[in-house]
């Protein structure tokens, strides 16, 4: 139980961290997962290979990956973006999120991490390994992380 609260909170201080820094966006609480009333979110997932194992996923609600989207592109929120440079956003949100929470788990091995994409809600939903997942809120509306570590 004591690694399972570790990576809850490793995964907190990622989104922390890179929210704070390139999307002006703060954390201002956090939940165990799942996230609440959020109904069709967008979910964007990568994979990453090294001295472990497994896959990222991020889930968001549509206004708040549109919300996130225009405040990293520095645009005003009255502002429409299409849905393809909203998933791109959210990958590279993924990607440095993963990349965050990875560097924090002291491995001394380089990881790969697989190109992000936009996937399906059962490929979220049925994750292999060891699983560990977080909802961040911030002022934008709240994302879910999830970690899966295969064994």
């Amino acid at each position: 139980m004591v690694i399972a609260e570790q990576m809850a909170t490793n995964l907190r201080d990622a989104a922390n961290s890179v929210l704070e820094m390139m999307f002006m966006a703060p954390v201002l609480a956090d939940q165990e997962f799942p996230p609440p009333n959020v109904s069709d979110p967008i979910l964007v997932g990568l994979e990453f290979v090294g001295q472990a194992k497994g896959s990222f996923t991020l889930a968001v609600s549509t206004t708040t990956a549109e919300r996130l989207a225009l405040n990293f592109m520095g645009m005003s929120m009255d502002e429409h973006l299409d849905r393809q440079p909203v998933i791109e956003v959210l990958g590279e949100l993924a990607n440095m999120l993963c990349g965050h929470f990875l560097g924090q788990l002291n491995f001394h091995e380089i990881f790969r991490l697989s190109t992000p994409c936009e996937i399906s809600v059962e490929t979220f939903a049925t994750a292999r390994g060891h699983t560990y997942q977080r909802t961040v809120h911030l002022e934008q509306g709240s994302l879910s992380m999830q970690v899966a570590v295969e064994e």
